[in-house]
């Protein structure tokens, strides 16, 4: 009976010292850092960060920079920062690849609460479009041309088409959601039998790529009517 007691014992001193260290260490470490942040750059990730709410027993000497590439891969630490960064950009990444990101502050006691997760796609703007020709109609122009090279790590959402009457004053702007074709070109009502210089340019998230200019052509006028025969 006494063996048993002093098991129960022993037993109930060690759960009591469990639920009684676990909160202590935890209470030690810093709290997660607060409102994490990720900015898309060209083959770059700029994250963001505020301090913890709660130090923990001792001053903040680091902050992780934890980084996976899927939703399943483990977190890499792939910075620390002084205890004074509230940002670090990583460079060298893929444009259009997602990157996931979370910081985690540190102190004496160790590593404390990651932060939540946050993620980004790094990107840049479009490339040119390529192979822009315009067929004259009668009062209007049809364009059509062949998507970038490089969509810019994100999808294109916009093609831009300005006219010039010299090649430098740009004087109209249409829009259209897709690259037109040879069958279904963009038309342009302009005024017949002036000479337009055109220029095309591509958008997606990260904003307009560089124009590609071309022409000039020449809006084709109607026909004049057949003269009547003489009686």
């Amino acid at each position: 009976m006494r063996l048993f007691c002093r098991a129960l014992a022993a037993v109930l001193l060690a759960t009591m010292l469990v639920h009684t260290t676990a909160p202590a260490e935890a209470a030690s470490r810093p709290s997660a850092p607060r409102w994490v942040a990720a900015v898309p750059m060209d083959k770059a990730v700029r994250i963001t960060w505020h301090a913890p709410a709660s130090e923990g027993r001792s001053r903040i000497d680091a902050y992780a920079v934890q980084r996976r590439n899927t939703t399943s891969s483990p977190w890499v630490t792939v910075k620390y920062t002084g205890p004074r960064a509230r940002a670090w950009t990583e460079p060298r990444l893929v444009n259009g690849a997602r990157v996931f990101y979370r910081v985690v502050a540190r102190n004496g006691s160790g590593l404390g609460r990651p932060s939540r997760a946050v993620a980004a796609v790094p990107r840049t703007v479009p490339s040119a479009p390529r192979v822009p020709e315009a067929d004259a109609y009668v009062g209007a122009l049809g364009v059509y041309w062949a998507a970038p090279a490089s969509n810019g790590g994100a999808r294109i959402d916009q093609y831009r088409v300005q006219w010039s009457l010299d090649g430098a004053t740009w004087i109209g702007t249409a829009s259209t959601g897709a690259a037109p074709t040879a069958a279904a070109p963009l038309t342009l009502p302009l005024a017949p039998g002036t000479r337009y210089w055109l220029r095309v340019r591509a958008h997606n998230a990260a904003g307009f790529g560089p124009a590609t200019g071309f022409g000039p052509y020449t809006v084709r006028t109607a026909p004049e009517p057949d003269p009547e025969p003489e009686p």
